[in-house]
């Protein structure tokens, strides 16, 4: 409690400093949201032409993509800006004054820098998923309002922790912010369609080895009553679970990393 208390704090005097530069505040805000709103305009086309794909409807796939951008939005604003770039604390020795100090690193990471831009791609996403919810005359309940809430914990949590161990697998290799492009990135873009669509194999690393999939398809499934086999539904309750698992094994590795770096000298 005494960190949160601490870290909202950061956030009111972050943005408070921020707003000094009123234009260029906004201006990161908008860029956001218009590439946001280009990424739902460039679905309503595919829509417009082919009207279902894989049994979804450009309302259900807005809620599918919505559910893993406004997770991914979340998780961004905490450590996007910082976890992405701790090689360069490696290489020019800052890391040392983060590890020197009464406080863990992954806290004082996630006070370094507030993604204040991801409020744009939020208000984007958010405005479309309650604008499809209503268009598909969607009547949510209250066991469907916790497990959504559950879902998007969770979802932010597996975003959370893909990050940390992207910028912790630094400790061991530098340079390894490259693999952000392509798991971080290149891997999350398939799951802005039904995974239905892809190979055997896809499915399969998504859901199991790189699970994108239980942030967005297998929630999606459950909520909007598309449930076909056990094993989706399966996947579908175990997904408000999974992120806590994984940010709990990313931390570990974070420490892991850490005492490597302390052992060889800093």
């Amino acid at each position: 409690m005494k960190f949160l208390s601490v870290y909202l704090n950061y956030i009111r005097m972050f943005i408070k400093a921020k707003s000094e530069y009123r234009m260029s505040f906004l201006l990161g805000i908008f860029v956001n949201i218009f590439d946001n709103f280009i990424t739902y305009i460039s679905l309503w086309v595919i829509f417009d032409n082919f009207k279902v794909i894989e049994g979804w409807n450009f309302y259900e796939m807005a809620i599918l993509y919505g559910l893993f951008r406004v997770t991914d939005a979340f998780a961004g604003m905490f450590l996007w800006y910082t976890m992405n770039f701790i090689d360069e604390d490696i290489i020019t020795g800052n890391l040392d004054v983060y590890l020197i100090r009464p406080m863990g690193l992954l806290q004082q990471m996630v006070c370094r820098r507030f993604g204040e831009t991801y409020i744009g791609q939020i208000i984007v996403v958010v405005i479309f998923m309650v604008y499809s919810f209503e268009r598909l005359n969607y009547t949510i309940h209250l066991w469907t309002w916790l497990y959504l809430v559950l879902v998007l914990i969770s979802g932010t949590l597996i975003h959370a922790a893909a990050l940390i161990v992207i910028g912790s697998l630094n400790f061991w290799f530098l340079g390894a912010k490259r693999l952000a492009g392509i798991l971080y990135n290149g891997m999350g873009r398939f799951t802005q369609y039904p995974l239905t669509i892809f190979p055997g194999a896809v499915r399969i690393v998504l859901t199991y080895i790189l699970p994108w999939a239980l942030i967005n398809y297998y929630p999606c499934l459950v909520i909007l009553n598309k449930v076909q086999t056990t094993e989706e539904r399966i996947l579908g309750l175990a997904a408000p679970g999974v992120g806590g698992i994984l940010f709990g094994l990313s931390v570990y590795i974070l420490n892991k990393g850490i005492h490597r770096y302390s052992g060889n000298g800093g």
